[in-house]
C-alpha cells in the first residue's frame, strides 16, 4: 500500500489520473467498444441488439430444430361448430343429425394447440378418413385468427 502511495507522490495526482484514463475500454470481435456498466448485482450489461444483416438470419439456433422434433402437440381437425342447449344434448341418441355451421364442400380447418395454422379437405384415404392441407396460413392470418 505504502508503495502505491509513492508513485502517485512521484508522478503527480493529474499523472495519475492519465494513467488510469489510458486503460482501453473492453472490446467485442468487430472491435466495437462492449459496455461494462454494472447493475446493483455486479452483471455486465451489454447491448444485444441486431447489427446490419443479422435482422435476415433465421431465428432457429443449430440444433434447436432437431431438439423440438420430437415434442407432441395437439392436432385438431375440425368439421365444424355448433351451439346446443343442454336439453337438446341429452336428447341425443344414435341416428340423430347434428348441423355444423359449414358447408359439405368448404375447407375445414386444421389446429395445433387449439390455434388454426391450415385449412384442408376430408378425404378417404384406405378405409379411413384423412386430410389434404390445400392451405397453410400466412403469419399475418395467424396473427389474424387469434
Amino acid at each position: 500500500m505504502e508503495e502505491k502511495g509513492d508513485l502517485n507522490e512521484m508522478l503527480g495526482e493529474d499523472e495519475a489520473a492519465m494513467v488510469e484514463d489510458d486503460v482501453e475500454p473492453s472490446q467485442d470481435i468487430a472491435g466495437e467498444s462492449v459496455s461494462e456498466e454494472t447493475n446493483d448485482m455486479g452483471l455486465i450489461e451489454e447491448d444485444f441488439s441486431f447489427t446490419e444483416g443479422q435482422q435476415d438470419q433465421p431465428a432457429v439456433a443449430d440444433g434447436l430444430e432437431e431438439l423440438l422434433a420430437d415434442v407432441e402437440l395437439e392436432v385438431i381437425i375440425e368439421l365444424g361448430r355448433t351451439r346446443k342447449a343442454l336439453r337438446d344434448i341429452y336428447d341425443l341418441k344414435i341416428g340423430t343429425i347434428v348441423e355444423l355451421d359449414k358447408q359439405a364442400r368448404e375447407p375445414i380447418d386444421i389446429l395445433v394447440n387449439n390455434s388454426p395454422v391450415a385449412r384442408g379437405e376430408v378425404m378417404v384415404f384406405e378405409d379411413a378418413l384423412a386430410v389434404r392441407v390445400t392451405e397453410i396460413l400466412t403469419p399475418a392470418e395467424l396473427v389474424k385468427k387469434n
